[in-house]
């Protein structure tokens, strides 16, 4: 079986009717397992709710969540999300996050070695 491994961002989109779960790396990583493909996600949430929910949505969607941290220092990363009268969307990103402090580990670097494709965001 193929392997995935995405490297990156989780969080929440707040949009004025609720919050999505994303991130580009997250999406990618849902695709693929959503095609039978075995995805591994490295990122970090916060020690609080919302990260919390994030891990359990993952699980929920059959997405192992064992090399996503949890950052007792900082938050886990939301984005308001503001559409204008057209539809066009802006953002408002908060900083610093969890998901900027991620710990490269050495199970991190077995991982991607052994994997097919490595997703990173730029």
């Amino acid at each position: 079986m193929k392997q995935v491994v995405c490297f990156g961002e989780v969080l929440w989109d707040l949009f004025p009717d609720g919050k999505k779960l994303g991130g580009a790396p997250l999406n990618v990583a849902l695709r693929m397992k959503s095609w039978g493909i075995d995805s591994q996600m490295i990122s970090s949430v916060g020690d609080d709710s919302l990260g919390n929910e994030i891990i359990s949505r993952l699980k929920e969607q059959g997405l192992d969540t064992k090399y996503i941290q949890i950052n007792k220092k900082f938050d886990t990363d939301i984005v308001t999300v503001t559409l204008d009268q057209h539809g066009s969307a802006s953002y408002e990103i908060k900083h610093p996050v969890s998901w900027y402090k991620i710990e490269l580990l050495p199970e991190h670097k077995k991982l991607v070695s052994t994997s097919d494709a490595f997703f990173l965001e730029a």
